[in-house]
């Protein structure tokens, strides 16, 4: 596993399930271990969780604060009960953009001196999808930051996405 092209900047990899408790954060789990013992240190390596559903302690998460892997288990993004509600009736003050782009800024910084960075998805696919920040639109928003911002569209690049289920 090497860094993303010659921007020197670590290998994103987004870890899709098609639907909850399929075993997203226990294939990352995995992944994690197996880095290590191929001789990443764990230093190199992060884990984040960009947008949840869930705010309670993830094994994950005890396994990263155990080894020194940088970890973020709960992002910006946290679908409440409620919060498409909110959402749709204009209680929550950031837009769909705005959204977007926090989790995409939360990955920027978990990944900074980084080599691999483990980007767990949300519960269904289409989970916050009425609120335009769906699985996809998440991966996407998170992928690699490029000097190119003419558009939205053009200010990141794909990444890499391994579905589950």
């Amino acid at each position: 596993i090497t860094s993303h092209a010659a921007e020197d900047q670590a290998l994103r990899i987004f870890v899709a399930g098609d639907k909850s408790s399929v075993g997203k954060s226990s294939i990352c789990l995995g992944l994690l271990g197996s880095l290590i013992d191929i001789g990443y240190p764990p230093s190199s390596l992060a884990y984040i969780k960009p947008a949840t559903q869930s705010e309670s302690t993830q094994l994950i998460q005890v396994y990263c604060q155990e080894m020194g892997i940088k970890c973020v288990p709960i992002g910006p993004l946290v679908y409440y009960r409620g919060f498409t509600r909110a959402f749709l009736a204009g209680q929550i003050p950031e837009s769909t953009e705005e959204l977007l782009a926090t989790c995409g800024a939360a990955v920027d910084r978990v990944a900074r001196n980084k080599q691999v960075v483990l980007i767990d998805g949300v519960g269904f696919p289409a989970v916050g999808s009425i609120c335009g920040t769906s699985n996809a639109s998440v991966a996407k928003a998170c992928g690699y930051p490029t000097n190119t911002t003419t558009t939205p569209e053009q200010a990141r690049k794909p990444m890499g996405v391994l579905l589950v289920g």
